[in-house]
């Protein structure tokens, strides 16, 4: 069994530069215990993350640890422009020696996409799509695709990731329904289910699940509920009483709802 910490670096208390480097100070202990990721939230416009741009945080977490893998949990792919991003993974699987793990999603607040002017509603198609786009790019030396949302013809990609084809992906499931769409993608999953009775299609997962990604060479592989890829979220504030603990959750609750 491996462990590994999600983290949202929400408001501290302190000023900002204390609290990253109070922050990266710990992660580098994470990193000497022995932890195998470090998974960060992105969140906008709210106390609730301080890392609205996960890249820039965790580029000195490439830095500050030897063996750690990282990486934001999750890119919300429609506020990003794919070009950008491929480049981004890229950077930061090299600067880690192929440490980097790639969480998506499309994000759980319909007010932080609406600052973008994202449609929430449509989130789902839009991060489907900038998905093919970004697995593309990071396994091909140009990139042409057509779709609703993204279109390029012949773009050059000179960068690739140190991890072949690409670093491992990463998925944040709050909702049973998404259980189908990360065992049909053969991708890692950090689970938020309040869930207990059982999910249906979830018992279908244990057994060979279409080979989505370019790594598993057509090989069916199996879901296994509880090994180092499939991790359960616990989150927990600590404050000197309760009444400052439920008053920070109402503030930051509506903003969020359960999403893929």
């Amino acid at each position: 069994m491996r462990f590994g910490i999600f983290d949202h670096l929400d408001d501290g208390g302190v000023p900002l530069g204390q609290l990253f480097e109070e922050r990266l100070k710990l992660i580098e202990a994470y990193d000497r215990a022995g932890f195998y990721g470090y998974h960060l939230a992105e969140h906008h416009n709210t106390p609730l993350g301080y890392a609205p741009s996960p890249g820039v945080f965790l580029s000195a977490v490439a830095q500050r640890t030897r063996q750690l893998r990282f990486g934001p949990m999750v890119y919300l792919l429609p506020l990003y422009h794919p070009l950008r991003l491929i480049d981004e993974i890229c950077m930061l699987d090299q600067m880690s020696g192929g440490r980097f793990l790639f969480g998506v999603g499309r994000g759980v607040s319909p007010v932080e996409v609406g600052f973008f002017g994202v449609d929430f509603a449509r989130g789902m198609q839009q991060f489907t799509e900038a998905l093919e786009v970004i697995r593309l790019g990071l396994t091909h030396e140009a990139l042409t695709y057509h779709g609703e949302f993204y279109k390029f013809d012949g773009v050059p990609m000179p960068l690739k990731p140190m991890q072949q084809p690409h670093p491992p992906l990463w998925y944040g499931i709050s909702r049973p329904e998404t259980v189908s769409w990360a065992v049909a993608n053969d991708v890692n999953v950090v689970t938020f289910l309040r869930e207990t009775r059982p999910v249906e299609g979830a018992r279908q997962g244990r057994g060979p699940a279409p080979a989505a990604r370019a790594d598993a060479a057509h090989r069916p592989r199996r879901y296994r509920p509880g090994c180092p890829q499939d991790r359960t979220a616990r989150l927990s504030a600590v404050a000197a009483a309760h009444g400052a603990v439920v008053g920070t959750a109402r503030g930051t609750v509506p903003l969020a709802r359960d999403a893929p």
